[in-house]
């Protein structure tokens, strides 16, 4: 039987980790070092995609709204006839995203809405690359819906 622990404090919380780790023989490395500026690259990511996907709104008249500060981004679609919330388009595009190789996931209190997580740290060049297959799966999802 594994021991259980109770944790109280942040030290507890690092000494437990610590411990865990070492148990397992896994080295022990702080998620955010001070020269990573993850506020500044949260900032930087966050403006690339909110340009992007207003860039990708001008193309497709189901983004109604790019919303939110920094990192924390989302992108609201809509039936472009009725205006209502379109969680079937939200989806088309989360599913598009998958075949291609990107995660995305839906929200909202319609499922109408993408949000956009990804780690901080994220080379350039494979946001770069997300960010395409996002165009790619918008693209194709708007072509699928004006098939229909």
């Amino acid at each position: 039987m594994k021991p259980v622990w109770i944790i109280d404090d942040d030290r507890s919380i690092r000494w437990v980790l610590e411990k865990a780790l070492e148990r397992e023989k896994i080295l022990f490395k702080s998620f955010a070092s001070a020269d990573e500026a993850l506020v500044e690259r949260s900032a930087v990511l966050g403006t690339k995609l909110t340009a992007r996907l207003n860039t990708i709104r001008h193309r497709c008249p189901s983004i109604v709204d790019v919303r939110g500060p920094g990192s924390m981004v989302a992108a609201e679609w809509v039936d472009p006839a009725t205006r209502a919330p379109s969680a079937d388009l939200a989806r088309t595009v989360q599913q598009a995203a998958l075949a291609r190789g990107l995660l995305l996931l839906t929200c909202g209190q319609h499922g109408n809405v993408i949000r956009f997580l990804y780690p901080l740290t994220i080379p350039d060049t494979q946001f770069d690359q997300a960010l395409s297959i996002l165009d790619e799966s918008v693209a194709q999802a708007t072509a699928i819906r004006a098939a229909a």
